[in-house]
């Protein structure tokens, strides 16, 4: 995570910026719980999308 010293500048050296900057702990954990939720419904379905699967 960037400190708010460092910018996210892109060059030679520096790779590529975060798709998404989160900033503030608040922020994190919002953004968290909701990724959280979400992957639990995903896993829910495991079972049926692998049952309709193209490829075994």
């Amino acid at each position: 995570m960037f400190s708010s010293g460092e910018g996210c500048s892109v060059g030679p050296g520096r790779g590529s910026p975060p798709l998404r900057l989160t900033l503030g702990s608040d922020t994190y954990d919002a953004i968290h719980a909701a990724l959280t939720e979400r992957l639990t419904a995903l896993e829910t379905q495991k079972d049926l999308a692998a049952s309709v699967a193209f490829t075994h």
